[in-house]
């Protein structure tokens, strides 16, 4: 509404200064003109002053929020790059530990594979050991053991010991039976035939016998103490 007023007052005035012949009311109108101007223009001057302040004020605050604006970015920006260089890190550090550890894994491996080897390699000693001892339980207890080690025994320059195991177990099947066939039926025969000339005969070699049970019961013993600290 203020700036269509404006315009009619503007336009009323250049229709009066062209409809108008009169040189002193052109003049009066040209003044007046002028001196509207003039204030027009000392009212702007006046507020531009009053607004400077202000204005400056609002600009260096705008150029401060601009400036931490922009080194929040390069601060960001800073901070991406770091993330970044250390994700690389990172992946490089854990490509680096899981060579360690499967270096390691294969480092254990071999040294228990070592191990079984090398405890598969006495087996047929502590066999026959235990089969001249007459030590069965430590004998099928050991042979158990060697079971565990299958996969070990299929190789091919370990063939020789698997050889001897399997003769082995077969000499304490033997026995075992040879001795089952002595204590249900040798032992049993001779006690109920009650024979005295052949107890008196074989008195000696039952006091033989039984010091070799108590010879084998004391190394069973032992031998179990041993087994039991083993595990």
């Amino acid at each position: 509404m203020e700036r269509q007023s404006t315009t009619f007052i503007l336009m009323k005035i250049l229709r009066d200064l062209n409809f108008n012949t009169n040189i002193e009311a052109r003049e009066q109108r040209f003044s007046f003109v002028q001196d509207r101007f003039q204030r027009s223009n000392t009212a702007i001057e006046r507020c531009i002053k009053a607004s400077t302040a202000d204005l400056t004020e609002l600009i260096t605050n705008f150029s401060g929020i601009y400036s931490s604006i922009e080194q929040s970015k390069n601060r960001v920006e800073n901070v991406r790059k770091s993330l970044r260089e250390c994700k690389n890190l990172l992946l490089l550090k854990r490509q680096d530990i899981r060579k360690l550890w499967l270096s390691t894994l294969e480092q254990n491996t071999l040294d228990r594979m070592y191990s079984n080897v090398n405890e598969l390699k006495y087996v047929p000693s502590r066999l026959q050991f235990y089969l001249s001892k007459r030590l069965y339980i430590h004998a099928s207890l050991l042979l158990l053991k060697a079971k565990e080690y299958q996969e070990l025994r299929l190789i091919s320059a370990l063939s020789h010991i698997d050889l001897q195991i399997k003769e082995e177990r077969l000499t304490l099947e033997d026995q075992l039976r040879f001795e089952l066939i002595y204590q249900l039926f040798d032992k049993s025969s001779r006690d109920v035939l009650g024979n005295k000339n052949l107890s008196t005969a074989l008195s000696k070699n039952d006091q033989s016998s039984l010091s070799h049970v108590r010879e084998n019961r004391l190394l069973r013993k032992q031998l179990d103490h041993e087994f039991e600290e083993g595990k």
